[in-house]
């Protein structure tokens, strides 16, 4: 497809879990163990400098058993934290390869996996469904989206084609004129006909096609 040469797709590489060791030396970032650690060789070497020389064979035994203790508190939890990850992972990109929007191709309504997205391509808007590339709204019934994820704002945001945006904007230009009031923001009443990636529809339903896929997308 000379789309997908061009843009490429929405394609992602699968999550991979954090490696066994960097996981272990994360849980070693502690300040506790970090003190236990410098507590351990501070107490060996002078246990070895201070010893007697009949005692100096077990004189390392105390810093050696902290450095054992440090060590097996950070295993511990570094093995439940890798396991734990690597569960995660697993779900993520099992969830990832289910997810499948319907897109509208060659006159014909099919259900295409998110990955296999391309820009050009008219994607259905159902409710409650994740944004899975950014978008144009081509065509909505009370469509509006939760933005939350992306932007941080609360408040849903009403989305519609770009002449009807146009023409509300113009509208509003000449209430303003008409009225001589500033206006203030108003921002939510606008509508906007973008769709980021990673945002949610909040209501309606209708078709947006994919302008920007992949890496280059909100989400990527």
């Amino acid at each position: 497809m000379e789309r997908k040469a061009v843009f490429g797709d929405n394609n992602k590489e699968p999550l991979e879990a954090t490696h066994c060791c960097q996981v272990f030396l994360g849980a070693l970032d502690d300040f506790m163990l970090k003190l236990l650690i410098v507590c351990a060789i501070v107490s060996v070497t002078f246990d070895m400098i201070l010893a007697d020389e009949e005692d100096r064979n077990i004189a390392w035994i105390d810093g050696f058993a902290i450095m054992v203790a440090v060590a097996v508190v950070s295993g511990v939890g570094s093995v439940v934290d890798y396991r734990k990850e690597v569960e995660f992972v697993k779900k993520r990109n099992e969830t990832q390869g289910k997810k499948v929007v319907t897109v509208l191709r060659d006159s014909k309504e099919e259900e295409l996996k998110i990955g296999e997205i391309v820009v050009g391509d008219i994607v259905k808007i159902e409710y409650g469904m994740s944004i899975p590339v950014d978008g144009i709204v081509i065509s909505g019934n009370q469509v509006s989206a939760d933005e939350s994820a992306m932007t941080g704002e609360s408040e849903e945001i009403r989305k519609a084609p770009f002449a009807e945006c146009m023409e509300r904007i113009n509208e509003a230009k000449n209430e303003v004129r008409e009225t001589k009031k500033v206006a203030g923001n108003r921002k939510h009443e606008m509508p906007s006909p973008v769709l980021q990636s990673g945002t949610s529809i909040a209501q309606g339903e209708g078709w947006f096609m994919a302008i920007v896929v992949g890496e280059d997308s909100c989400l990527g």
